[in-house]
């Protein structure tokens, strides 16, 4: 009997197939890893742009001397406006798009900064204001969208800011 020297075809057949599937498992794998690190990376991301809106959200209301609020019915637009007028002549306006909130300050009819926060595209955000009630409460309120294919599960988001909340508590600190 002769000594075999090689592999048979269906030998080598077998392998291929075999080193095939474990590379198709390995780069299915690899794929859903990075989907689901870039999903936590855009949702970090978004949390993070949220915190920095409401925190300069919040400052600007805490100074405002009185606040204003465009909605979108009277100038036939998809946005809402929000202004805030500060103590020395400035101007803060808050404009909602629909995937964005524009900051601009302005002294005058001059725009001093212009700032951009972007929105989750699963949340429709919309101004309230209640006047009511001393100091007035301003908000954001950031409702889930009707659930897309592939979209996170959403709660809704409310940014909540006292206009004039350092005047008045000056005000008490000085009586």
């Amino acid at each position: 009997m002769r000594a075999r020297r090689g592999y048979s075809l269906i030998e080598t057949l077998a392998a291929m197939t075999l080193v095939t599937t474990t590379f198709t498992a390995v780069a299915v794998s690899l794929h859903q890893m990075y989907r689901s690190t870039r999903s936590v990376q855009d949702e970090l991301s978004m949390e993070l742009e949220l915190g920095r809106f409401a925190i300069q959200f919040r400052a600007d209301a805490h100074q405002a001397l009185s606040v204003e609020m465009e909605d979108s019915v009277k100038t036939k637009t998809d946005s809402q406006t929000l202004s805030l007028v500060l103590p020395d002549e400035r101007t803060v306006h808050y404009v909602l798009q629909p995937r964005r909130i524009d900051r601009t300050v302005r002294r005058g009819a001059e725009a001093r900064h212009r700032e951009t926060y972007r929105l989750p595209r699963w949340f429709a955000p919309r101004w309230q204001l209640e006047p009511e009630r001393p100091p007035a409460i301003v908000s954001l309120l950031l409702a889930p969208r009707p659930a897309v294919s592939g979209s996170p599960p959403v709660v809704a988001v409310r940014v909540d800011a006292a206009v004039g909340l350092l005047r008045s508590q000056s005000r008490l600190t000085q009586e």
